[in-house]
């Protein structure tokens, strides 16, 4: 354990459920010790320095209270304020107790422990539940029915209810006795059992959220206050809150209410109000754990150190001037209590129908400790293991129960998972056909496309071959029919310019004028005729016609361009050659168009069966979003060419380090040669 008095700030360790069930109840408590320790230190502090709160949540379940009293611990805290539950007390009371620790517990219990490591600040069964059921035996009637939660504190406070019952010789009393869980949300049996037996009260020791419904079903049966009423000793004004509609008239003992007249009670609850709302309400728990703060402050000081073995030593006689009255710690560290009793009204406050005629000694023993014969020891001995009996009992009866019901929750879950198994087995055979059908059917689909396809090339084939076939005979028309007649044309203008005289000069002019329009005219028939269909591709094969584009190319552009030739033969009349020039053609016109290129370099190739032809420029480089656009009609014709020959077409290239396209296509025939009965 670290030093505590080391430091300047001191650590309080504040344990309560801030969720689950409890935390209805408990979360009151904790804002109450948050503005003790924020009065305390705005008041200098203990020992001259300031208290750090540090909070953890037990979250309702009493391993997670031991868990997080380790941890406060660990952590440095010099003493732990919380718990509700005497179930989360025990818990806790072990981990005190183990590492030599201090506990400051707030609420009401069964009494029947003392431990050095505990300060009990809530009212025992003497101080509160004796002094509640004198009151309705005399007031009411003898005959009670109890209603508790399943835990410690409900069981062993109604085995004690019976026995004190039974001391009045009134042990009939007792008309029924009912237990539920911390989270039940049905009462209806118990109520409507109730509602059938009558009894003159019925005592409720109820904890946490499961209040809320219990008093709302009660109210929906029927069953008003002044018929049977209910006397709580767990829960008060907060709790309380939302149910004034339907709990008014209801009953509650506690060592403190709101409504006492004293000025203690006025100036806390005018704080207490000024910070968390002039509606919150306030609690006997509350106001307890809000005074164990400056109870654990004055032994403290008076111990002159944090240390819980040191502070143990100084507790006895430590007071406070307390909302609920004037607080002492006894001996057996617990505390003398009044006890009142209230009806609940319709604004949320109590009335306060009896008060003690002052405060109740603690007698967690039952009066056991005021006894001196020679077994007393061995009797204390006995009536502990009572409430650690029943702790355990109701622990392993949970046990039990939640098996039972993870057993249930396991076999629905099994026979819910072999029939959703039935049912996706059924699926699976239904998708597993279903599949195959939709397999069948791409596959038929598949290969009615692969013919369609097969088709369409064959028709581009044709249609590209038509085409070329179509440009062939055209240009060799324009060449040869326009370009002769365009030829003896000129020659006639030539004769008829040299037999005119001299005298007439003006026609002479005339004709030289169209003389030059021929030959301008002979000079466009022979550019559109190579356009259509270059004779020299025919003539003189691809070399030739490669080579014509690149000085045409150059002569346009003024770029350098190179072709270099490697085992090419001869490629006369060749489908494929035709379909090397044309791609060539598409891709110098591209260079022109777009690249802004310095320099063109191609390369073709004719070996092992292919033809091999690549072009790079040193331009602006290709893009991607240009390489994948469906309007760049020039890469698709160069693509769709290489394709119709059987070949393939790759375009890359890099901003600003140009474009390079590399196309190969087979040919048949003998290695270094293409053939003119390749089909592309």
């Amino acid at each position: 354990m670290p030093t505590l008095d080391a430091g300047t700030e001191i650590g309080l360790g504040l344990l309560h459920s801030l969720t689950g069930c409890m935390s209805v109840s408990e979360r009151l408590l904790l804002n109450a010790e948050l503005m003790a320790i924020d009065e305390i230190n705005a008041t200098g502090g203990v020992l001259g320095r300031n208290l750090v709160p540090r909070v953890a949540d037990g979250a309702s379940d009493p391993k997670l209270f031991a868990r997080g009293a380790r941890q406060l611990i660990s952590g440095g805290s010099c003493a732990l304020f919380g718990c509700w539950t005497s179930a989360s007390r025990k818990a806790v009371k072990e981990v005190v107790e183990l590492q030599d620790h201090l506990l400051w517990y707030p609420v009401q219990y069964e009494g029947l422990e003392e431990s050095p490591n505990i300060v009990y600040t809530g009212s025992c069964i003497n101080q509160q539940i004796a002094p509640a059921l004198e009151w309705l035996f005399s007031r009411r009637g003898p005959r009670i029915f109890l209603v508790g939660s399943d835990y410690v504190f409900p069981r062993t406070a109604n085995k004690l209810i019976r026995a004190l019952a039974g001391r009045r010789g009134q042990a009939a009393a007792i008309s029924g006795e009912e237990y539920f869980p911390l989270d039940c949300t049905d009462f209806a049996a118990v109520i409507a059992a109730i509602k059938t037996l009558r009894p003159d009260a019925v005592i409720n020791t109820l904890n946490g959220g499961s209040n809320l419904v219990f008093y709302q079903q009660f109210h929906d049966a029927g069953i008003s206050s002044d018929e049977i009423p209910i006397l709580t000793v767990s829960i008060s004004e907060p709790e309380f809150t939302p149910l004034t509609k339907v709990a008014s008239g209801h009953l509650a003992c506690w060592n403190y209410f709101q409504s006492l007249n004293n000025e203690a009670n006025r100036r806390f609850l005018a704080r207490f109000q000024t910070r968390y709302g002039a509606d919150c309400a306030c609690s006997a728990s509350a106001v307890m754990a809000y005074s164990q703060i400056y109870l654990w402050k004055e032994a403290v000081e008076a111990a002159g150190s944090v240390d819980p073995a040191l502070v143990r030593q100084s507790l006895v006689g430590r007071s406070f001037d307390s909302p609920a009255g004037p607080l002492v710690i006894s001996p057996n560290r617990h505390i003398a209590l009044p006890a009142h009793i209230g009806r609940l009204k319709a604004d949320g406050d109590f009335e306060i129908l009896w008060s003690s005629a002052g405060a109740i000694a603690p007698l967690p023993w039952l009066g056991l400790e005021n006894q001196d014969f020679p077994a007393v020891g061995i009797a204390r001995e006995i009536l502990a293991a009572y409430p650690e009996t029943v702790d355990y009992s109701v622990r392993l009866n949970q046990e039990i129960l939640d098996r039972r019901r993870a057993e249930d929750a396991l076999h629905r879950l099994n026979e819910t998972l072999e029939e959703r198994i039935r049912e996706r087995t059924a699926e699976l055979v239904l998708e597993i056909e279903q599949r195959r059908r939709s397999e069948e059917a791409l596959r038929s689909s598949e290969e009615q496309l692969r013919k369609a396809l097969l088709m369409a090339q064959k028709l581009s084939q044709h249609m590209e071959s038509t085409r070329e076939n179509e440009r062939r005979h055209i240009a060799r028309e324009i060449h040869d029919e326009l370009g002769q007649a365009l030829t003896a044309l000129k020659l006639d203008l030539f004769w008829l310019q040299e037999q005119l005289p001299p005298t007439v000069g003006e026609y002479a002019e005339k004709i030289a004028e169209m003389i030059v329009m021929v030959s301008e005219t002979v000079s466009s028939v022979q550019r559109i005729s190579a356009e259509l269909r270059p004779r020299l591709l025919d003539d003189l094969g691809l070399v030739a016609a490669m080579d014509w584009l690149a000085k045409g190319f150059m002569k346009r552009t003024g770029v350098p361009c190179t072709v270099t030739l490697d085992q090419v033969g001869n490629c006369n009349g060749a489908a494929c050659a035709t379909a090397l020039f044309r791609i060539f053609q598409e891709t110098l016109t591209n260079i022109t168009r777009h690249a802004h290129a310095t320099r063109v370099d191609a390369t073709l190739e004719c070996t092992r069966g292919f033809a091999f032809l690549e072009v790079m420029d040193d331009g602006i480089g290709i893009s991607a979003a240009q390489l994948s656009s469906d309007e760049s009609f020039g890469l698709l014709g160069i693509r769709e060419r290489a394709l119709m020959c059987g070949g393939k077409a790759h375009i890359s290239g890099l901003p600003g380090k140009g474009t390079n396209i590399r196309v190969t296509i087979p040919c048949s025939g003998k290695e270094g040669s293409c053939h003119e009965n390749i089909a592309c």
